[in-house]
């Protein structure tokens, strides 16, 4: 039996597996009100769902190929809202890894028009308001121009009515404008940033290790060991036991 199981564990294809954790991407969101703020492309729950379907996640017929692995978990992070780890099995530690930059792929794919609008939503409010800076900047404010700058700015203004109301706006100094209008165009670009709006990534680098998970060749070999010394105790026994039978039925 030890010798059958020895052969087995060493004729059996080796699977590898890789590990990587992949932050959901977000992206900078205006509201109506002209509101600023970060939103993450994916509730992290739903997203997982998505994966296990996609990669039809732990199915009998998900099986590994000599060309492709297999991913065979994603579960969400303890304490975490926005970090997966996905585990993929394959025959060499090349293909795991692969498995794993595919997932990011289809993220990305799958949240690519998403995160394309949100970012020229940021791009066009930037816009607006560094022309309006530029236009506060040589001009002089009164109720007229103010109306001209509500009529060509209405999108953009939002955010002050929301804050002094609208028949505030047109009571603001050019000074006062000025101020709210720079900082709202620097919340907007804070929310543009790198740091603040990105696609979905792979945190560090992917882990790997050098053994194979599978097959566990030296517990193979020790089980199959103890099993064979356990049945041919018991077959000494039984053998005895047979024997003691016979002589019995002689006398």
């Amino acid at each position: 039996m030890t010798i059958v199981a020895t052969i087995y564990a060493y004729l059996v294809t080796p699977v590898y597996e890789a590990k990587a954790f992949i932050q959901i991407g977000q992206v900078g969101q205006v509201s109506q009100t002209g509101q600023v703020s970060i939103i993450q492309l994916e509730d992290i729950g739903l997203l997982k769902q998505k994966l296990d379907i996609a990669f039809e996640i732990k199915k009998p017929n998900n099986k590994i190929t000599q060309k492709n692995g297999i991913v065979s978990e994603a579960k969400i992070l303890k304490k975490s809202a926005n970090i997966l780890q996905i585990n993929t099995h394959a025959y060499s530690n090349e293909l795991a890894i692969a498995k794993c930059k595919e997932v990011l792929k289809y993220i990305n794919n799958e949240y690519k028009e998403k995160f394309s609008q949100g970012t020229q939503k940021l791009d066009s409010q930037i816009k607006l308001n560094e022309e309006m800076i530029k236009n506060l900047k040589k001009s002089t404010i009164n109720p007229k121009k103010m109306e001209e700058f509500s009529t060509k700015y209405s999108s953009m203004l939002s955010f002050i009515e929301f804050e002094v109301g609208l028949k505030g706006i047109a009571t603001l100094k050019k000074d006062e404008l000025m101020l709210k209008t720079q900082n709202h165009l620097e919340e907007l670009r804070e929310a543009k940033s790198s740091s603040n709006s990105f696609q979905s990534k792979i945190l560090d680098k992917i882990i790997t290790n050098d053994f194979a998970i599978k097959p566990k060749k030296k517990l193979i070999v020790v089980v199959a060991f103890m099993t064979g010394f356990i049945l041919s105790i018991f077959l000494v026994f039984f053998l005895g036991f047979l024997k003691s039978l016979k002589k019995e039925d002689k006398k």
